[in-house]
């Protein structure tokens, strides 16, 4: 079976991702303090889609000529450190919260004394053990959520356009228009046996840099580390720790991440149909088939259509700083059997360019550089993003 990079010779156009035509006028975000530091954590707190929710992330300055954001968006010089989102509400009430700096994995406290971590759990006070809701969200390029989604919202931005999207396509949930087989099934070959070494084996340093971004799951009292450089290879890891099974998305093309939940070891493996939606994964499920968005995990066609799994958590940061909060973390070996190099990037300069691989993209937002990598919040099949430079003023 052919791989990717194989197809990308076959498939492989590029064209110029940004249209003419004037920006929209969005509010400036007043200048990031240049000493901004990983440990230090930023919040924004508001109402949308009658959702009272808190958006908590951190970014920071490298030193100039630093490959800040090794999976793109032009700025070398600043880089998401991790960002999730959150319902305020819990037992009927809405919790207001202050940025906790320097207390990692703490980031927060509220008005009734308890301090939280970033996986939305309370770690002390009179709620200790009270875990908030998270949102449906994670970081990825702007374009993704430009075109998947009807003109999402930009915080402090102006309103967003409105667009005439195309019909969906008989027998499915999306339009198609944009929907290529660009590998096949199973191209990509999905983990089934994800074998794990420890943070501090000196091998880790053969595939993982410092500055490489990963994927962290929580299951119970244990982390686990997903590195991009193997996701860009495999882009889906079914895994499971006792009664506890889920499966791990990534798509490099998008920029995207998600975990979904399976209720038994064998029930909803999924594995990569080679099918894109605007560029962005599909996966399938092993039982039926089925065609997934991955953004979502819903159904959109097969016999499962319609179907929604349920997401779980997840949280992306840099290597250094996961683990140096994690230090006995496990991180997923090189160990995959399978012959791939997981010091190389299978799509060259993709993620520094303006262009696309493999499919059109039918809508282009342009109010934001098309590979801005933007925190986006999804709920009720509506998205806002937030940027890099919403997070580094209080």
């Amino acid at each position: 079976m052919l791989s990717r990079c194989t197809w990308s010779l076959l498939f492989l156009f590029f064209w110029a991702c940004t249209p003419e035509g004037a920006e929209p006028e969005i509010k400036p975000s007043p200048p990031l303090d240049p000493n901004f530091q990983f440990g230090q954590v930023n919040l924004v707190q508001e109402n949308w889609q009658n959702t009272p929710l808190v958006v908590v992330a951190s970014v920071e300055f490298l030193e100039p000529n630093v490959d800040a954001d090794l999976d793109g968006d032009l700025n070398q010089n600043l880089r998401w450190n991790f960002a999730m989102a959150f319902d305020r509400r819990i037992d009927d009430v809405v919790l207001s919260f202050q940025p906790v700096d320097g207390q990692l994995p703490i980031v927060m406290e509220d008005t009734e004394g308890n301090r939280w971590d970033f996986w939305g759990r309370a770690i002390s006070g009179p709620r200790q053990g009270a875990q908030l809701n998270w949102l449906n969200s994670g970081l990825g390029y702007w374009f993704t959520f430009g075109t998947l989604y009807d003109g999402p919202d930009i915080y402090l931005a102006t309103a967003s356009p409105q667009v005439e999207k195309a019909s969906p396509a008989p027998n499915w949930d999306v339009p198609t228009q944009t929907i290529v087989d660009a590998a096949g099934f199973n191209a990509i070959p999905a983990l089934d046996e994800p074998v794990f070494a420890k943070a501090k084996d000196p091998a880790v340093s053969n595939y993982l840099d410092a500055a490489e971004m990963i994927v962290g799951i929580q299951s119970g009292e244990e982390v686990r580390a997903y590195p991009h450089p193997i996701l860009d290879w495999h882009e889906i890891v079914n895994d499971s720790k006792g009664e506890d099974h889920w499966t791990l998305s990534y798509c490099p093309l998008t920029g995207t991440s998600k975990a979904y939940q399976r209720n038994t070891e064998s029930e909803n493996t999924f594995g990569v149909s080679g099918f894109l939606y605007d560029s962005n994964l599909m996966p399938y499920d092993r039982i039926s088939e089925s065609i997934w968005l991955q953004l979502e995990g819903r159904a959109v066609h097969g016999a499962r259509r319609g179907e929604r799994l349920t997401l779980r958590p997840f949280i992306e940061m840099p290597w250094e700083l996961w683990q140096s909060i994690y230090p006995k973390a496990s991180v997923l070996s090189s160990q995959t059997g399978f012959a791939r190099d997981y010091t190389s990037y299978p799509y060259g300069d993709y993620r520094t360019n303006n262009d696309f691989i493999f499919s059109s993209i039918l809508y282009l937002d342009d109010r934001l550089p098309a590979k801005e990598r933007v925190f986006s919040v999804i709920v009720d099949g509506q998205a806002k993003v937030y940027r890099k430079t919403h997070f580094g003023n209080r």
